[in-house]
C-alpha cells in the first residue's frame, strides 16, 4: 500500500475547467471517497490517478513515485469500473487468472492468488459460471476479485454500484468495506451517492465544479459543513435554509426569519450586525412544539414507519421535520415547530461560506 499526494491538478476538455488546482493526500491504508453532483468532477479526478486522462497541470505521486507522466500499467493501481467489464465467454476462475497470465506469472502463482481472492469474496462455487449466470452483485465481487489478484498498491472505484439495485447496493457496500478492513489496501472511491460516502470513507471528499468544498472525516463534514453547498448536498431529506438578517450587538445577535422568527445562534459564529446569512436545519433538528412561537403550516407528510417527515410552511421558508413514526400531523394544519439550541447552521448569504468561528465546536 502506499499514499497517494495530488498536488495543484488541473484538467479541461476544449474550453471547460473540469478540475481546478486540486489538492488531496490519502495516507497508506486509507479509504478516501470523492463524492459529489454529476460533472463536479470526481470521475476524471480519479481517471488522472490511473493514468486514464493526462492532467494540464499539477503532479500525481503514488507513494515517493512521481506518476503523473506514467502509462497506467506502469502505476501498479487495479481499477473497478462501473461496467463489470468480464469477458463473457471465460469463466469466473478465468476471468481472475486472465490479466496474471498477460503479465506471465507463473501457474503456481496464478492458482494461489485466484484460490485467495475466491475464497475472501465467497466466489468458490461460482468458478466454473460464466458471467450470464451470475446476478449483479456476483458480477461486482469478480470485478472486485479480478482487482484482488493483482496485489497492487493501490485501488481505484469508479461508481461500482451504480449499476445494483437498492438492496443489492447494500450488500455489495458492506462487502467493498470488509474487504477494504481485510486488505489494508489504500482506495479511492467515487460515488454521487452520499450514503456510500458517509458509510465507505475514513476521509470524505465533497467536490463542486471541479473544486474540493471540504475534506475530512464523514461525521466531521456532515455536523460542521465548511459551505452551504456541503451542507445541502449531505443528508436526506437535505437540509432546509431559510432566509435570515443578523440584528443586535456582538455576543447579543440573534437572527430575524421572516417578520415572526428569532434564532439565538449562540457564540460560536461571527455574526456582526446586518449581516444576512442563510439558515440551515437538518430535519433531525426541527421538532413540533406548540408552546413555540415558531408557527407553519404543514405541507406534504411523508410517514415511512419508523419516522416521518413533516414538510412545513413558514414565513422564513420552507422546512422539513423528522417525526417518529408515531406522530400524527396532517397536510394543511398549522402547528408549532422549534429549532433544537445550538444545532442551526448560519452561512453568509453572498459567499456560501459558513459563519462558524475557527476552531468553533
Amino acid at each position: 500500500m502506499a499514499a497517494i499526494a495530488v498536488r495543484k491538478l488541473s484538467k479541461s476538455f476544449g474550453p471547460t475547467p473540469v478540475l481546478r488546482d486540486v489538492t488531496l493526500d490519502v495516507p497508506a491504508g486509507g479509504f478516501c471517497v470523492l463524492v459529489g453532483p454529476s460533472g463536479c468532477g470526481k470521475s476524471t479526478l480519479l481517471r488522472c490517478i490511473a493514468g486514464l486522462e493526462l492532467p494540464d497541470g499539477g503532479s500525481v505521486h503514488i507513494g515517493e513515485r512521481d506518476v503523473t507522466r506514467l502509462e497506467p500499467r506502469d502505476r501498479d493501481v487495479a481499477m473497478v469500473f462501473q461496467s463489470y467489464a468480464l469477458y463473457p465467454h471465460l469463466t469466473v476462475e478465468q476471468n481472475l487468472a486472465f490479466g496474471l497470465k498477460l503479465r506471465k506469472v507463473s501457474p503456481d502463482e496464478i492458482g494461489k492468488r485466484v484460490q485467495e481472492a475466491s475464497a475472501l469474496l465467497g466466489l468458490d462455487p461460482l468458478l466454473a459460471r460464466f458471467p450470464r449466470q451470475l446476478s449483479g452483485g456476483q458480477r461486482q465481487r469478480v470485478a472486485m476479485g479480478r482487482a484482488i489478484v493483482r496485489n497492487p498498491q493501490l485501488f481505484l472505484f469508479d461508481e461500482p454500484l451504480s449499476n445494483l439495485d437498492a438492496a443489492l447496493r447494500s450488500q455489495v457496500r458492506v462487502d467493498v468495506r470488509r474487504l477494504h478492513d481485510r486488505l489494508k489496501a489504500t482506495s479511492v472511491y467515487v460515488t454521487h451517492d452520499q450514503v456510500e460516502a458517509m458509510t465507505l470513507a475514513d476521509v470524505m471528499v465533497v467536490l463542486n465544479k471541479g473544486l474540493i468544498e471540504q475534506a475530512g472525516a464523514p461525521l466531521d463534514v456532515y455536523r460542521r459543513p465548511a459551505t452551504r453547498f456541503v451542507a445541502g448536498f449531505l443528508g436526506s431529506p437535505s437540509m432546509s435554509f431559510l432566509r435570515g438578517k443578523v440584528e443586535g450587538a456582538a455576543g447579543a445577535a440573534e437572527v430575524r426569519i421572516g417578520d415572526a422568527w428569532r434564532l439565538d445562534p449562540g457564540p460560536e459564529f461571527d455574526l456582526p450586525a446586518g449581516r444576512e446569512v442563510e439558515v440551515g436545519l437538518r430535519p433531525e433538528d426541527v421538532e413540533l412544539d406548540e408552546a413555540s412561537g415558531w408557527r407553519a403550516k404543514v405541507d406534504v407528510v411523508e410517514a415511512l414507519g419508523s419516522e416521518t417527515f413533516a414538510h412545513l410552511e413558514g414565513p422564513g421558508g420552507r422546512l422539513v421535520a423528522r417525526l417518529s413514526g408515531e406522530a400524527r400531523v396532517r397536510a394543511g394544519e398549522t402547528v408549532g415547530v422549534r429549532a433544537l439550541p445550538g444545532r442551526a447552521h448560519l452561512f453568509d448569504a453572498a459567499s456560501g461560506r459558513s459563519c462558524r468561528r475557527a476552531g468553533a465546536a
